[in-house]
């Protein structure tokens, strides 16, 4: 079945044409029910269509089909759900399409149909050849005849081809890909600053006047929750397991089987530059040394980014057909964001990189890591016998052996912890020591003093555990005085937030202004970063996704100079930054990348334009559709309950 409105609906205009649809169908539907409700026996047709009727009959065929599908196994619920959402209106676009197909001589011919059924899998054996058995038995499921079924697909295949016939003659205008390119292509050059809110010096306390107006404005943020004291016998791997019984060969095995784990080769991102001779590369270093940068020098040479970017390599990777190379761009004196060269390279040329990023190597020694191998192989093994210690533990309850006798017998553990329904301690921490189960604190809270539940297994870590719960203190509001030191505590946190937010905005003005942002920086006590080769819409390390939104607004000719405030993750600092630069890609330096963008231009035009032309037809087409009938037929048909009349909505 066509699923125009789904398939299309990413784009502004689906949205905007969608809403117009379902605004037109409620209009519809309460037209219909305002005329009257006759019963379960007057469902004949839900919708006109063209000046035909789409029957009951047809509208339950196509719901069963939905059916089969998708494997619906609660079918009542959601073919509910899906006919009343989507369905009738699909099976009346269908209708209208195919009404106009007809209209100016598109069918889909007796071959169409049959090389969509001879292409239908569900039709297809193992082998992938049609079988007549399986389409006559697919029908009778469906309870529709031969010719019912090729008259819908027929439908079906007229409408696509109406589509279809649109679709390939549109294009895309040029402005349209270039604007698209240039949003894709262009990239900007952040100087940015991180504030953290260590920066910010913790205020003093406020007096008794400000202390009471922060408090009375929102008492609930202080009231104390209920909590709940519990016990807890649990047992786990590492409680039983035996690191002596582990053998020696076990544990070299398993070190060498995961040496990945162990050993990691320094990594390094390089970007290239290739010069004919040694006297142009020595011209490129000297401007990159008087200031002029990496990527400007590659924009002039008009070097592709697939050319210049050799990834993240290991130093033995690029030594195997660059040793030179490998020597300088690895030596540990070079570090991040470094220039080297010029180095000879194979091919009679020279080289010039630029390290782009470095992810450090590492290597643990194989008696450094020894006992956490075996402990781990300990636990593994120990996880063998845990289901006969539940059993074990089981039995002992059921005996009226107490906790601690049981985890006694069991080598198992005692714990008591005061917790709230999150889990929380009384400091408002994470509770420590308790079982990795995330069930634990409301299955606590359902318990009453003394209860006894199931024991839990716990899935993270192969144990389980016992609980009971001692003391339950209910949820109150405490008096100002009692909670004094944690509202002042709190006074003192969001008033240094409010003083990060300012000082951040004095930072943004200043460089706004055009102020040297290393004086800036310096003034404030903060390193001073650059963030190079910025995309719109891309991720980049340290920076909020808000930050590069924000560098972004502004159009390329205004972006220079255009300033930028976001909260880092966790809301610790803000980033402030400057957008130092902006480079645009000349369509013709990479003629294979403009064709995707023009491809996707011209794809999502088609999009909107195929909407629109759907929304008309299907609009001019579509007399009426009885949603209230829709459920009469499926209620005849078995799919709903027989309930209250339907309102339609």
């Amino acid at each position: 079945m066509i699923e125009l409105f789904q398939k299309y609906s990413r784009s502004w205009v689906a949205k905007i044409v969608i809403g117009l649809f379902a605004g037109a169908m409620v209009v519809t539907v309460f037209q219909q029910v305002q005329g009257g409700y006759s019963g379960l026996g007057g469902a004949s047709s839900v919708a006109t269509v063209g000046g035909k009727e789409i029957s009951a009959v047809d509208y339950v065929r196509a719901v069963r089909q939905r059916a089969l599908e998708v494997g619906a196994q609660d079918r009542r619920v959601a073919l509910f759900e899906q006919a009343r959402g989507q369905i009738l209106r699909e099976l009346a676009q269908i209708w209208a399409l195919a009404a106009e197909a007809r209209a100016i001589g598109v069918d889909a011919p007796d071959s169409a149909v049959r090389e969509a059924l001879r292409g239908n899998p569900a039709f297809r054996t193992e082998g992938g050849a049609f079988d007549v058995r399986r389409y006559e038995f697919a029908l009778a499921r469906l309870n529709v005849t031969k010719k019912d079924f090729e008259a819908s697909l027929r439908r079906e295949l007229s409408a696509d081809m109406l589509i279809g016939a649109l679709d390939a003659s549109l294009d895309a205008p040029k402005a349209m890909t270039e604007l698209g390119w240039r949003r894709q292509g262009e990239e900007r050059d952040l100087v940015y600053v991180k504030l953290p809110i260590s920066a910010i010096a913790e205020p003093a306390a406020p007096d008794d006047a400000k202390l009471k107006a922060y408090y009375d404005a929102k008492p609930e943020r202080f009231r104390v929750p209920e909590r709940r004291k519990v016990r807890i016998m649990m047992l786990l791997p590492e409680h039983v397991a035996d690191v002596s019984k582990v053998p020696e060969t076990d544990i070299r095995a398993k070190y060498d089987a995961e040496i990945a784990k162990y050993k990691k080769d320094e990594k390094r991102n390089l970007q290239q530059l290739l010069f004919k001779d040694k006297a142009a590369a020595e011209a490129a270093m000297a401007r990159i040394k008087d200031g002029a940068t990496f990527a400007t020098i590659a924009a002039e040479l008009k070097a592709k980014r697939t050319d210049t970017d050799l990834g993240y390599v290991t130093a033995a990777s690029v030594g195997k057909f660059q040793p030179e190379l490998a020597k300088a761009a690895f030596d540990p004196a070079v570090k991040d964001q470094s220039v080297v060269g010029p180095t000879p390279v194979k091919g009679g040329k020279w080289s010039v990189v630029y390290i782009a990023g470095i992810q450090l190597g590492f290597e643990k020694k194989y008696e450094d890591v020894k006992a956490d191998i075996a402990k781990g192989l300990a636990i593994e093994k120990a996880k063998d016998g845990m289901s006969q210690r539940l059993a074990d533990a089981t039995d002992l309850r059921a005996q009226g052996v107490s906790l601690a006798e049981i985890a006694k017998q069991l080598r198992g553990k005692i714990v008591e912890r005061v917790i709230d329904a999150s889990g929380l301690d009384e400091t408002g921490a994470p509770a420590k020591g308790l079982p990795e189960d995330p069930r634990l604190p409301s299955e606590a809270f359902k318990m009453k003093v003394g209860d006894e539940r199931d024991i839990k297994e716990i899935a993270k870590t192969g144990g389980f555990y016992d609980m009971v719960v001692l003391e339950i203190t209910k949820s109150y509001l405490p008096p100002l005085k009692d909670a004094k030191a944690k509202v002042i505590s709190s006074w003192q946190a969001t008033e240094r937030r409010r003083l990060l937010g300012e000082r951040a905005e004095s930072i943004r003005k200043r460089l706004a202004a055009g102020e040297d942002a290393k004086t800036v920086a310096t003034e404030f006590a903060l390193e001073l970063k650059e963030a190079k080769g910025l995309k719109r819409g891309a991720a980049f390390p340290d920076l909020p996704a808000a930050l590069i939104a924000s560098a972004f607004e502004t159009t390329p000719a205004k972006a220079v100079g255009h300033t930028v405030l976001a909260e880092a993750a966790g809301g610790s600092s803000r980033v402030i930054g400057r957008v130092a630069a902006v480079r645009e890609l000349d369509p013709k330096a990479d003629a294979t990348a403009y064709k995707k963008v023009a491809d996707a231009a011209k794809q999502q035009l088609a999009r909107d334009i195929l909407l629109l032309y759907a929304y008309d037809v299907t609009r001019r087409q579509v007399t009426s559709i009885d949603r209230a009938a829709s459920i009469v037929a499926m209620q005849r048909a078995g799919i709903l309950p027989v309930t209250a009349a339907p309102t339609g909505r």
